[in-house]
């Protein structure tokens, strides 16, 4: 034990090196499984969207003729069944994700959730029925942009197929908030909102990782980190005729036939399409509108560059961190000859003294990774999912470390003139 301690007390600064190079290793590791995580979440989202041909539909229901439009009550289940047939034919897939501020109550967060902050035009807070509503940056969505854009959620879950039904008796509503708002809220808490001029209960049901983004028709991605995301409401026929003058039922059906169409289709397969859904429902108040598929390849191809690069980055910082290490114990084992032949004078094999230099190795890399492991849950605490890939690539990298310092330990104990150094 005592000739043990000897060795961990020699070469005090080249083992704070290897302590410090540990160190160094694990936060480059622990940046490449942040890296490795984001891009495979954003690579399987863009891949997605790739090639795709997306078209944007748009209701030609402006001012007066949108009054005559729906004074008409079987009109509401036209819009209705409309919807409906473009959220299921199997024929593309119809994307919404709608831009739609929502007021929210006694609002806890600050001025960066205002929609128009980075316009710097916030919205100053409203006064209604004694309370005080602040306007948020909101997203309406259907379930195909969470699916389609690989949303991860952080903390509680993401929107069920039940949550896009609409309950009139319950009046409540499910909301996922982005990673900004987990400083003020929480899961579980619920909010009183303004949607669409209709007041309703917030139910919280999830949050958001950090720099999640969705695609949409004016923006190849949106950040959600600032968002508050709400399901698009589906209707029963018997609930949209009990709501003809409600602007929530009105504005609700209008954004549900603007969404984005998603299909390796021809364009004249596309139009031909969605002709046979409008004729169905004798509904033509549309146009179609070429979406810029081109800007959202580019992002697809810069996401996947952006990416390599970064990882080619990491890995050859990783790559020459290691030689650090294995070159700075290399140079400290030279530099303790002296003490090994003192101990080899004491009695103690070469097999012995080779242990000791692996165990010594050992507990600076461990010292090393205690560190970055707090680190870890420090900076990832809530992605406890990544700890394993985290844990196995530091202990394959322990082992690939100890095995070169043992077989470099036995190449310099071969060429150690053990006889000599013994004779003085």
């Amino acid at each position: 034990m005592k000739a043990f301690i000897t060795m961990l007390r020699q070469n005090k600064f080249l083992s704070f090196v290897n302590i410090a190079t540990t160190v160094v290793f694990s936060i480059l590791l622990l940046t490449m499984t942040i890296i490795l995580n984001q891009s495979n979440i954003e690579i399987k989202a863009s891949r997605n969207f790739e090639d795709k041909h997306l078209y944007k539909l748009s209701d030609t229901l402006l001012n007066e003729k949108e009054a005559e439009f729906l004074s008409k009550k079987d009109n509401f289940t036209t819009l209705n069944h409309f919807a409906n047939d473009l959220l299921t034919t199997a024929k593309f897939t119809y994307y919404s994700a709608i831009w739609q501020p929502i007021e929210v109550a006694d609002f806890k967060g600050d001025q960066i959730f205002d929609p128009y902050y980075e316009f710097n035009q916030e919205q100053p807070p409203v006064v209604i029925k004694n309370r005080i509503y602040k306007s948020v940056k909101s997203m309406q969505v259907n379930e195909n942009v969470l699916k389609l854009n690989n949303i991860q959620i952080r903390n509680g879950k993401t929107f069920d197929s039940n949550d896009f039904n609409y309950d009139e008796e319950k009046q409540t509503i499910p909301l996922i908030l982005g990673y900004e708002y987990s400083k003020y809220y929480k899961v579980g808490d619920i909010v009183d909102i303004y949607y669409y001029a209709k007041p309703f209960k917030g139910i919280i049901v999830g949050i958001i990782d950090s720099s999640q983004k969705i695609m949409t028709y004016s923006e190849p991605e949106v950040v959600l980190d600032r968002y508050i995301l709400l399901p698009i409401m589906k209707f029963t026929d018997r609930q949209v005729l009990a709501s003809l003058n409600d602007i929530f039922t009105r504005a609700s059906l209008l954004s549900r036939i603007n969404g984005i169409v998603i299909s390796d289709l021809s364009p004249l397969e596309i139009r031909s399409t969605l002709n046979d859904i409008s004729s169905t429902h004798n509904f033509r108040d549309f146009d179609v509108i070429g979406a810029n598929s081109l800007g959202i390849n580019t992002v697809v191809k810069m996401t996947q560059i952006h990416t390599s690069n970064l990882l080619i980055f990491v890995i050859s910082v990783l790559i020459i961190t290691t030689l650090i290490f294995i070159l700075t114990l290399i140079l400290t084992i030279k530099n303790n000859l002296e003490t090994y032949t003192v101990l080899l004078i004491s009695g103690l094999s070469i097999n012995k003294i080779k242990n000791f230099i692996s165990l010594k190795v050992l507990i600076n890399i461990l010292l090393g990774l205690i560190f970055s492991s707090l680190s870890f849950f420090i900076v990832l605490g809530d992605l406890i999912r990544l700890l394993p890939i985290f844990v196995a690539i530091n202990l394959s990298w322990v082992v690939i470390v100890l095995i070169v310092i043992n077989i470099a330990c036995s190449k310099i104990m071969e060429r150690f003139d053990i006889i000599q150094k013994l004779k003085g």
